[in-house]
């Protein structure tokens, strides 16, 4: 992976913290692990197989709890 870089606010991020950050705040997989076995919460944990959101996540912060 190129290792890429944002500018954001002066300061240089990495790919791999904004994605982490992003998947972090995100509001649509908190309410998905709240209904697990609802047909978006079944699609959300399918979807984050492939999510780079997800990966740099994991990178970041550790493993999530799945539902």
């Amino acid at each position: 992976m190129y290792s890429l870089l944002y500018i954001t606010k002066g300061k240089k991020m990495n790919i791999n913290k904004l994605l982490g950050s992003m998947c972090h705040k995100c509001g649509i997989c908190t309410y998905a692990d709240k209904k697990p076995m609802s047909l978006f919460g079944k699609f959300m944990r399918w979807h984050r197989q492939w999510c780079p959101a997800y990966a740099a996540h994991i990178k970041i912060y550790g493993k999530k709890d799945l539902s």
